[in-house]
């Protein structure tokens, strides 16, 4: 008996503790994030404002329209274009770890940049060029930091954006359905896709009769010397020290070297070709992509940095194949997904699908099945594209989800495609496509918290960027599961979700999420990929106007309609692998070929069995 009341006293005791640690999360406030575009120029154009020309340098200030808080610790960030997605840093390894934490690996953010893309931040300055400007800095009663000098080394061309973060205190708010909806701050309602400064490679490697970009060439900077030798530039040449002598081109060819007035010269080695390139072996297409070919003469730098593009002559045989080298994805919070980036080749086919996402409760990622086209676009001719998605008119399940990169002839202009019996006995070698799959940026949320298939009532919902482990926003669901977040708590980058109770934590992806709440999604009409703030408002993205292509006769770009819509849904359903029209004629014509030669087989086997003698049957 004694041990029942001792049991049952310690239950309540451990229940009340529990009810009271949730009621002391639900009291506390907590924070959440707040980030503006700052406006950047680029300090090695002339016209930059920059206290120097530098061409590793961005001169960094507050835009008029949309300001940090007034009287806040303002942190300044720049976020670059990766292969997996932009990943932003304060530049400095504890500031990141107080921002957006570490990986499961305890690397910070600018660890991972230096790791990936051979990331170097080498400060931010105030307007002097000079002086070390704090990081974060304080805001003043209009919400103005700096003006900001930000200088980062990267050898490959990256895009780059900047901006201002600030941190806010939740104020509990219940929702009129139920779920605590956090945050009474008024936030503005404009986009907050940030302009990327795109610093342009000084040169490409490329094959002289193909044009195409040549990857993993090595790449040599010589200096003149005084006695009119010329031998490999070094640190000890560079105020700083901040080269990378030689390179290895990328998938796109690429080369960049920064350095100070003096002459030099450039050595390329790779194996199958040969340089220099001779002059008439070069293809005379190629001044539609390249210029100021180089071929092994002096260049006097002077100024403005000088650029080179480098033909070799290919002795071997070889294809390349495309890619998406670097990309930022993200949505304007109306309605409209971007996603700007650079592929390895120029002049790219690019195809933009939706998908819709099959509805399932459980613990895996949901199914993806590739829906429609959506739009197609080509790359500029350094391989350059942007692509914008109007997703305000998606059906409940529908979302974006994957970008289709195709090669084109540069030659001819036209797209490459694959015959019948290349997609038949050689698909790997014949490809000319890859693909680039995408979670879904909602920027709207509501649902239910499901964890291994069942609602988890009172549970704290965590808003997380992909490349953070530090919450950008949190709330926590009601009684029944039920939360929503509004748009203005939302990121216009990629994100997930993190539900928590009592020291369990699950993630849970966008697409799973959809997926798990597809049924009340679709029965209630809810728009998640249309801006709606803690009121209920809300905003549209207008459709934008057809853009003229680079190449019209090959390039689609649709605003659909939804019969179009419907039309082009049942089109691809019917028939997703859908093949040409003269591939279906080849098809049709072997099929009718192997049937007669069955029959002719057939018949002459007949044929000879009656003419067999009656003992031999």
């Amino acid at each position: 008996m004694k041990k029942i009341i001792t049991i049952t006293v310690i239950s309540f005791i451990t229940i009340i503790t529990v009810m009271q640690t949730n009621a002391v999360f639900a009291q506390q406030p907590a924070q959440s994030q707040r980030w503006v575009c700052l406006d950047a120029k680029w300090c090695n154009d002339q016209n930059s404002g920059c206290s120097k020309r530098d061409a590793h340098r961005a001169k960094l200030s507050v835009k008029q329209d949309v300001k940090p808080l007034a009287n806040s610790d303002s942190y300044v960030i720049e976020c670059l274009a990766t292969q997996g997605g932009q990943i932003c840093t304060t530049g400095n390894r504890d500031t990141d770890r107080r921002v957006y934490g570490v990986d499961t690996t305890g690397k910070t953010n600018v660890e991972k940049l230096s790791s990936v893309v051979q990331y170097r931040f080498e400060g931010i300055f105030q307007s002097d060029g000079t002086a070390l400007a704090p990081n974060p800095s304080r805001s003043n009663n209009a919400g103005i930091i700096g003006p900001f000098e930000w200088q980062s080394y990267t050898p490959s061309t990256i895009s780059r954006k900047f901006i201002a973060l600030n941190y806010f205190t939740q104020n509990n708010v219940t929702g009129s359905e139920g779920g605590q909806q956090q945050g009474t701050f008024s936030f503005e309602n404009a986009s907050r896709t940030c302009v990327a400064i795109n610093w342009d490679p000084y040169g490409r490697v490329f094959d002289s009769q193909t044009l195409e970009p040549i990857p993993d060439s090595i790449v040599t900077l010589l200096q003149k010397r005084q006695d009119d030798s010329f031998s490999r530039v070094i640190a000890d040449d560079i105020l700083g020290g901040n080269i990378e002598n030689p390179q290895t081109t990328k998938e796109n060819g690429a080369f960049s070297y920064v350095v100070p007035d003096n002459i030099y010269r450039i050595t390329v080695s790779k194996s199958e070709y040969i340089f220099p390139n001779v002059l008439t072996k070069l293809n005379p297409a190629y001044s539609r992509i390249y210029s100021d070919i180089y071929r092994g003469e002096e260049i006097i730098q002077q100024g403005r940095i000088q650029h080179r593009d480098i033909p070799l002559d290919h002795v071997g045989s070889g294809k390349t194949y495309p890619m998406v080298i670097n990309y930022f994805y993200e949505t304007d919070k109306v309605g409209k997904g971007i996603i700007e980036g650079q592929s390895s080749h120029p002049f790219v086919l690019i195809k933009a699908y939706s998908v819709k996402v099959n509805s399932s409760v459980g613990q895996a990622e949901p199914s993806r099945t590739r829906y429609r086209l959506l739009k197609t676009i080509n790359a500029d001719k350094n391989g350059s594209f942007k692509i914008e998605i109007n997703q305000s008119n998606f059906e409940s399940n529908e979302v974006f989800g994957e970008i289709e990169v195709q090669k084109t002839d540069l030659l001819t202009q036209s797209s490459v495609s694959q015959n019948f019996f290349e997609k038949i006995l050689s698909p790997v070698q014949a490809a000319e496509t890859t693909t680039l799959k995408f979670e879904p940026i909602p920027t709207y949320i509501e649902g239910f918290t499901y964890v291994s298939g069942q609602v988890m009532p009172s549970t704290k919902v965590g808003v997380y960027l992909t490349f953070s482990e530090k919450p950008y926003y949190e709330t926590q669901s009601d009684e029944k599961g039920y939360f929503k977040i509004s748009s203005e708590n939302l990121p216009t980058m990629p994100y997930k979700l993190r539900y928590g109770l009592a020291g369990f934590q699950t993630t849970v992806s966008t697409s799973k999420f959809i997926a798990q709440n597809a049924k009340y999604i679709g029965s209630n009409n809810i728009k998640v990929n249309t801006f709606q703030d803690i009121n209920g408002k809300t905003q549209i993205t207008s459709s934008p106007s057809p853009k003229k292509s680079l190449f019209p006769t090959s390039t689609v770009n649709k605003n659909y309609s939804n019969d179009q819509k419907n039309k082009d849904s049942q089109q691809y359903n019917a028939n997703p692998s859908s093949v040409p029209q003269s591939g279906m004629l080849l098809i049709l014509l072997i099929i009718l070929v192997l049937l007669g030669g069955a029959a002719f087989l057939l018949g002459f086997y007949l044929y000879n069995k009656n003419r067999m003698p009656p003992q031999m049957m």
